[in-house]
Order: C-alpha cells, then sequence, then structure tokens
C-alpha cells in the first residue's frame, strides 16, 4: 500500500498520540496523513489536493533513490518544521540530474510550482529515462514507471491556482 499523505483515520485514542501521523478528527477540516510525507502547505492549514500528493511522491522518489526521508526530525514538531524550512538535501552525486530535477520539483515548497498533474511527473521520467542516464534510472525507479496512475487530470487546486495567479 502506498501512503500519499492523505490516509484518514476513523477514531483514535488519545493517550496513544504518537509523532509519525496525524488525522482529520483532530484537524476536521484537512486529511491526515504521515507526517514525514505531508506538504508544506497542508502542514500550513490549506487543503490537500493534487499538489500535495506530488509532494508526498517526490518525497518517495527521493526515499526510494537516497534510502531515507529528504526532512526528518525526533519529533512530529521537528519533522514538520524541517519540512516549512529547510531546503531539500543534495542528492548523491550518482543520482542522474534529470531524476535529482524531478525530485526537486515535486519537492518545491510552493504547491504552485510543482508539477499540476502526476501525468507530467510521470512524462518527465519518461523523458529522462529516454537519456543517457536510462540505465542509471532504471535502477532506481525499475518498471514502476507505467503503473503510476494517471491520478490529478483535474487541473491544480484552488489554493494553488490562486498562488500560482498571484492571488491569495
Amino acid at each position: 500500500m502506498l501512503d500519499f499523505g492523505l490516509a484518514t483515520r476513523v477514531r483514535r485514542n488519545l493517550a496513544s498520540r504518537d509523532s509519525t501521523s496525524w488525522s482529520s478528527q483532530e484537524y476536521p477540516a484537512h486529511a491526515g496523513g504521515t507526517l514525514p510525507y505531508v506538504a508544506p502547505e497542508v502542514l500550513q492549514g490549506e487543503r490537500a489536493g493534487v499538489q500535495s500528493d506530488l509532494w508526498s511522491l517526490g518525497v518517495l522518489l527521493h526515499e526510494m533513490v537516497v534510502g531515507k526521508l529528504p526532512f526528518a526530525g525526533n519529533t512530529s514538531i521537528a519533522v514538520g518544521a524541517a519540512i516549512l524550512t529547510q531546503t531539500v538535501p543534495r542528492l548523491p552525486r550518482h543520482v542522474p540530474p534529470e531524476l535529482v530535477a524531478v525530485i526537486r520539483h515535486c519537492l518545491e515548497k510552493d504547491c504552485a510550482n510543482r508539477y499540476a498533474a502526476a501525468t507530467e511527473v510521470r512524462a518527465a521520467l519518461r523523458q529522462a529515462t529516454g537519456t543517457v542516464a536510462r540505465r542509471a534510472l532504471r535502477r532506481y525507479i525499475g518498471n514502476w514507471l507505467a503503473r503510476i496512475p494517471a491520478f490529478g487530470h483535474e487541473s491544480a487546486s484552488a489554493s494553488c491556482r490562486a498562488k500560482a495567479l498571484g492571488h491569495r
């Protein structure tokens, strides 16, 4: 099962609170999710949308390539602060620049600067695999590229569209 940061819980025992996930019951206006995969705009109180899922995909791609999360901390507050304030760590030199560009684009802090749809990510990954780096990319992403669902056909979420147009 993949977690793109939008999982919700029906009930939660407050006595067993952990630092890795949060629920829509605690924050009713928003979906819950696994904190390291939650997009910055969701942490800032905006609704999750297509770009939030693409952020989570970027975290997953980073984790696949590097073997660890791009933003970490010892507590949930530290993880949230890292997501909001830290830059994306440099990827190792052996990672093809085409793949670095896709990951960085998915992990843009401002949702208006991310890909608008998963189909754009898929196209960027396909284009990257058609370059000189083809064998190295296949080493990282295997043949799962064809299985990326074409979710996100709809345009960017309202808040991200407004940001892109300079409205608040």
